[in-house]
């Protein structure tokens, strides 16, 4: 009998896939509102509180795989960068000078936290 490497399906009553449909459902459900009364990126906000909500108020472990995590970054680049317009651009190209040094003070204070 050949090998199979397929990968095996969840079952709807593993743990993990009721907790992932948890979250992907009140992500859209919080889109729909968000978009309702008009919060620019309704999808990219509710999913960030959503998930803040999830981390805080439960004992849930969400493990996403490596490649849900670059298609979700990658996702997340795309938005983020359709809504980019030239005079964006010009604007950032003649304050050059500050926007790079907020930029470094926050990486650097990033790496400064996850340090200790």
């Amino acid at each position: 009998m050949p090998h199979s490497s397929a990968v095996p399906r969840p079952s709807p009553t593993d743990p993990a896939v009721r907790r992932w449909t948890a979250v992907a459902v009140a992500s859209a459900a919080g889109g729909f509102a968000a978009a309702a009364v008009g919060v620019p990126s309704p999808a990219l906000f509710a999913g960030l509180l959503v998930g803040l909500a999830f981390a805080l108020r439960t004992t849930w472990s969400l493990d996403v795989p490596p490649l849900g995590a670059r298609a979700a970054q990658g996702v997340l680049g795309v938005s983020l960068g359709i809504l980019v317009q030239s005079s964006t651009l010009s604007e950032i190209g003649r304050n050059a000078a500050p926007i790079l040094g907020v930029t470094v003070a926050t990486l650097a204070a990033t790496i400064a936290a996850a340090w200790r």
